[in-house]
Parts: C-alpha cells; structure tokens; sequence
C-alpha cells in the first residue's frame, strides 16, 4: 500500500505535530475557551440577579442592610423600626428597642441564623410586641426570599416581615 506522507511540523517545544493533530487541538481549546466564556456570562448574570425585579434571589446577603416595614401585618412605630445588618457570616441588627448580633449563613438561597445574643431592656407598646415578632421570626426563620419589588421576606411562626433596604 502505497501512501503519501503527511508533512509534519514542529511546534513549539520543539517535538513534531501532525498538522490533523494540530487542527483537532485548535478545536478542542475554541471549544473550552467558548464553555469558559458561556460560564464567565453566567456568572456575570448571576451576579446582577436579586434587585429589584427580579425573583432570583442574590448570591449573598452580605453588605446589606433593610429596615421593616411590616412585621406579622403590623407596621413598625417610626424611627424605631426594626432592622438587620449582614456582613460575611455575621449579623447584626435592633428590634426596634433593643440590639442583637450573632452568625448566620446564607448557602443555595437558605438563610439561617446560628445563635443570636440580644440585650434585654423594657420596651414600651407598641415597640416591645413588634420587637418580639421580629425576633420570634429571626429564631424560628421557616423561609427568606426577595420578592420581585427587591424586598427581603422572612417568613417566621407569627407571619411575615417585610423588610426593605435601608439608605
């Protein structure tokens, strides 16, 4: 059987490559460079999903801060609203008379809150009934979304709070 050669020539390292060979490595990278390139869109995607208008929840809570505007179909008294500050796996917050902190952690869209400590001073009514709604809801969380208007959910064994993101 009589066939022709195939020219090679070398690359870079010095070694030889087919010129087939090299046409199928051209492929194989074109092909990694667009997946990585689809992932790199995805991501960027991700990213801006959350605000307002959108059902997807964010990718962290971290950074934020939201202040009440319901808790359990009860509006907050003014400037006493409750509130809650997220940093990377702390949280931080006032239930509209007294102050309280601890860890959380927000993975695949579940929000849970690890051991809260609180101060314990006497709170006048309103505040004191909807500071203990807003904390009977944070203790016993059952579920947290960002509604389509950008608001943060927490739905807890006495209703929900509604919070929005404070300026």
């Amino acid at each position: 059987m009589n066939r022709a050669a195939t020219p090679v020539e070398p690359d870079i390292s010095g070694s030889a490559v087919e010129p087939e060979a090299e046409e199928a490595v051209s492929a194989g990278m074109t092909a990694r460079l667009v997946g990585l390139a689809a992932a790199i869109l995805s991501v960027l995607v991700l990213v801006g999903c959350g605000e307002p208008g959108s059902s997807t929840p964010p990718l962290t809570l971290a950074g934020t801060t939201w202040r009440a505007l319901s808790v359990a179909g009860r509006s907050p008294v003014a400037d006493r609203e409750p509130t809650i500050s997220f940093d990377v796996d702390r949280v931080r917050g006032s239930g509209g008379c007294n102050q309280f902190g601890g860890s959380y952690s927000y993975v695949a869209d579940v929000l849970v809150f690890g051991e809260l400590t609180m101060t314990l001073m006497g709170c006048p009514e309103p505040i004191g009934s909807i500071e203990a709604a807003f904390v009977a809801t944070l203790t016993a969380l059952k579920g947290a979304t960002i509604d389509d208007s950008g608001r943060l959910v927490l739905d807890g064994p006495v209703g929900q709070v509604l919070l929005v993101r404070a300026s």
